[in-house]
């Protein structure tokens, strides 16, 4: 129903100022998916409770008349937030960003709803490298619910992927086995992904470039931002350790 007013549960996704005292606010749903709303006013100083990023609100809205139009917030109403700090509010943001860039708007979306919600609540527990590894099953399920899962357990040929051999993406084909020793993807990785389990730190990285590869050619040439901010604290850390 368009133009009257409904009652969801909604992760904020991103927000930005707008005009004196406005907001464009993008929201998580599982009922519309992503939806673009305007929040009249929400900056005001008087708002007791402002709609924030990484948190679940309880909203009442109008949807845009047409597909790419802005609906309207009516009312936000805070119900939980993950109180993500330090890298965990960073993966948090990363989340959002790729969702954001991932779906469009007005499409329902109850699985990635379940995903995002799960994967706020892993990271407001884990620390060190579970948070990468929260991130690499969100991306997993988040490539799921798209239909761009990858076949982790078959290349694209159909044969069985070998722990001792390795791969590279192709878009839209699979992975493709490749002789070159050391380059692309280690089967035992592809095998791991498909467990939801790594071995060691050098598997994890693997990992994180195999997702990585699969998906640049959905998120477009303009990269994220959030991605680009961690490699960046995590090249800083490694000079900091070397």
């Amino acid at each position: 129903m368009r133009g009257g007013v409904q009652q969801a549960q909604a992760w904020v996704l991103h927000r930005k100022p707008y005009r004196d005292s406005s907001l464009l606010i993008d929201v998580l749903t599982a009922e519309h998916g992503r939806i673009a709303l305007l929040g009249r006013g929400a900056r005001r100083a008087r708002k007791r409770d402002p709609v924030e990023p990484l948190g679940l609100y309880s909203i009442s809205f109008s949807l845009g008349r047409g597909a790419s139009d802005l609906g309207s917030l009516r009312s936000a109403e805070r119900i939980a937030s993950p109180g993500l700090q330090g890298d965990a509010s960073l993966c948090g943001l990363y989340a959002s960003e790729l969702t954001l860039r991932l779906l469009t708007r007005n499409d329902p979306m109850p699985g990635i709803f379940a995903a995002y919600s799960a994967c706020m609540g892993a990271l407001a527990e884990a620390s060190g490298v579970q948070l990468g590894d929260t991130l690499r099953i969100f991306e997993l399920e988040l490539l799921d619910e798209l239909g761009y899962a990858p076949d982790l357990l078959q290349d694209a040929n159909g044969a069985p992927i070998a722990s001792s051999a390795r791969y590279r993406w192709l878009h839209e084909q699979g992975f493709v086995p490749i002789t070159a020793a050391g380059a692309g993807i280690a089967g035992e990785t592809l095998l791991a992904l498909a467990r939801r389990q790594w071995a060691d730190n050098a598997q994890r990285s693997d990992a994180r470039r195999a997702l990585r590869a699969i998906l640049q050619p959905l998120l477009g040439d303009k990269p994220l931002q959030t991605s680009a901010l961690l490699r960046h604290l995590r090249q800083m850390a490694q000079g900091i350790a070397d």
